[in-house]
């Protein structure tokens, strides 16, 4: 049977899944379907998306320790699939930031929230952070390095600013360049 490429965050996706017999079809479609979409979407919100990522392999490696069956792999999978259709647009409003600053906010936290900066220090600096990168936002910045170097130049200084300990400096500023890149076209 040949199955539409129909996305597993469509409301028709469950219909799909029901075009299946077993449990374990089911489960193995679902996983397909949500890497798929994580691959794809990775570069929106590498943190979110990674933490997705991660509980998907353990969920893989939960099953083939025959840990978990497949009713309960499935329904792991089902709960991932929701966390994808809204948990990250629910996470950023109830932060009070757009899916932009949202993405940053995860890069950020995932590195510096606890240490020397509250999750209200992080959700400010996100914001910052995203306003200065648009700022500097021109026609083909992507390939003007005078003007990447300026954005690497203010994203630093923020987080200086902010209190982000040193040996995060570089590497937060890196991930956030990247995400720019492949997020914010003039």
């Amino acid at each position: 049977m040949l199955l539409s490429p129909i996305s597993v965050l469509d409301d028709k996706f469950t219909a799909e899944l029901d075009k299946l017999k077993s449990t374990k079809a089911k489960a193995s479609r679902m996983e397909h379907k949500l890497k798929k979409t994580i691959t794809i979407k990775m570069h929106e919100d590498p943190a979110f998306y990674g933490k997705l990522e991660d509980r998907i392999k353990a969920i893989v490696e939960d099953h083939n320790a025959q840990r978990i069956t497949d009713v309960e792999r499935l329904k792991l999978f089902s709960a991932i699939r929701e966390t994808m259709r809204g948990g990250q647009s629910e996470s950023a409003e109830t932060l009070g930031l757009d899916t932009n600053s949202f993405a940053i906010y995860g890069m950020l936290s995932a590195k510096i929230k606890g240490k020397e900066v509250t999750q209200e220090g992080v959700v400010d600096l996100a914001a910052v952070i995203f306003e200065t990168l648009e700022a500097e936002d021109v026609l083909d910045w992507i390939n003007k390095e005078d003007v990447q170097r300026e954005m690497r130049r203010k994203v630093k200084r923020q987080l200086r600013l902010a209190s982000c300990p040193k040996e995060y400096i570089e590497e937060l500023t890196m991930e956030v360049m990247d995400w720019a890149r492949t997020r914010i076209r003039a």
